[in-house]
């Protein structure tokens, strides 16, 4: 049967069964399915049948009973029968042919061209079976045809200890894409390095530790305006996202900057290899880890406004090679840049006074200026830092060290020369806490 007269038994039929007499729109498809079955099995795997509008690019959802090698998708006047591919995957395509009821029939082929073709009486643009089920007392799951990963439902998702524990787990690799309509659980999609955008919608209030730890190919987030609690484990170790939208009306977070930001403590909990760090005043501190591993940052400079710069919070950075660091900066946090082992240049702001243990371990420096307003250096800060040559401190006077960091009097230690000082902090006193007295 040539294709015209394929296509001609397919309109025919609608038309002899809806009393139609004009082309059916895209728009229209919706309304033209009746009802859809099941049959040939008695496994419960198969819940959902999935329409796509390619005109709005509109999907909707009907749900199946039970299903295993067939489902009978019945329209006014044809029905179709997917059967189950040989590898035994829930992604459905019309590979049974389709019947009408007055007995012409039509190739697979036909739905392809039904949407190559708009203007031939479409029946239905797409359909396809998601793999789905249960993933809590009243939470629910699906994957669509497309990679789209949906988990809803009016409870929460039971916690599993690992990423292979949740049930979409054995389809990781066919997961481009992942909305939460429900709190998102401890180690939900940690390492899907193949997921490229993630969506909570504004009924999600909870994101729990490590959540989308490890999602290397995640470039958009998307969180809605009922999110409040986000801990910074969440996004770790997601290189190369690239947009951070939170919505206006969220009262707790910000993605000011490509940052996730804490609106009251004004902290970045979340920072990523594109991030900007805000100059507006909307953060006012770098927080724990906030982008610990950015291994694509190249040069930062912190603004005038931040005022803390938290523990690890530039940790393994290995393509960061400049920093500057804000004269509103008071304190830096332990190991702040320790194993940024291409560091080779560091401005610290004259309003730091307190330097913390080895921020700057396993570094690149060659040189370094200590402002005069500093009174306190943790141990090993310069460890492993093979190529530093010159430590100078614009305040020399009142050093002194102890191995105990609570003392308030220690060995008196003469700062005035730069290149000794480097054996000071390499060698002699490495292992001991510095302090200035007033």
């Amino acid at each position: 049967m040539a294709l015209t007269d394929k296509l001609t038994a397919i309109a025919n039929a609608i038309r002899a069964r809806t009393g139609k007499t004009e082309s059916l729109t895209l728009e229209q498809i919706p309304t033209e399915i009746e009802s859809i079955t099941t049959g040939g099995g008695s496994s419960d795997d198969v819940r959902y049948v999935t329409f796509r509008n390619e005109a709005t690019g509109e999907e909707f959802v009907k749900p199946v009973a039970t299903g295993d090698d067939c489902v009978d998708v019945v329209a006014k006047g044809l029905w179709a029968k997917p059967t189950k591919p040989s590898d035994a995957q829930y992604d459905y395509t019309f590979s049974g042919g389709w019947s009408s009821s007055d007995g012409g029939t039509a190739d697979a082929d036909i739905l392809k061209n039904i949407t190559e073709d708009k203007t031939v009486y479409p029946v239905f643009v797409g359909v396809s079976i998601v793999k789905s089920g249960e993933c809590g007392e009243s939470a629910t799951w699906r994957l669509n045809a497309d990679g789209v990963l949906t988990v809803a439902g009016e409870g929460d998702v039971t916690p599993q200890t690992s990423a292979s524990g949740y049930p979409w787990y054995s389809s990781k690799s066919d997961i481009v894409k992942v909305v939460f309509e429900v709190n998102v659980p401890t180690r939900a999609i940690q390492n899907y390095t193949g997921v490229t955008s993630i969506t909570l919608t504004d009924t999600v209030t909870r994101i729990d530790g490590y959540a989308f730890f490890g999602c290397a190919g995640l470039k958009n987030i998307n969180i809605g305006s009922g999110v409040t609690s986000i801990p910074e484990s969440a996004f770790r170790n997601c290189q190369n996202v690239t947009s951070v939208y939170i919505a206006d009306e969220n009262a707790v977070y910000s993605g000011n900057g490509n940052c996730i930001i804490q609106k009251e403590t004004g902290t970045i909990l979340v920072g990523f290899n594109s991030s900007m760090i805000p100059t507006d005043g909307s953060a006012i501190s770098i927080g724990e880890n906030a982008f610990q591993g950015r291994i694509s940052m190249t040069n930062i400079t912190i603004p005038d406004c931040v005022t803390s710069i938290g523990q690890n919070a530039f940790n393994s950075c290995t393509g960061l090679k400049s920093v500057t660091i804000g004269n509103g900066v008071i304190s830096i946090g332990t190991s702040a840049f320790a194993s940024c082992t291409g560091l080779t240049s560091v401005t610290i702001g004259s309003g730091v006074t307190n330097i913390g243990d080895t921020v700057f371990y396993s570094c690149k420096l060659t040189s370094i200026t200590i402002p005069g307003g500093v009174n306190r250096i943790g141990k090993n800060v310069f460890g492993y830092n093979g190529t530093l040559n010159s430590v100078t401190f614009e305040n020399a006077d009142g050093w002194w060290v102890s191995t105990d960091s609570a003392a308030t009097t220690g060995i008196a230690v003469d700062v005035s020369d730069p290149a000794t000082n480097v054996t000071h902090f390499m060698t002699t006193y490495k292992d001991y806490y510095w302090n200035r007295s007033a």
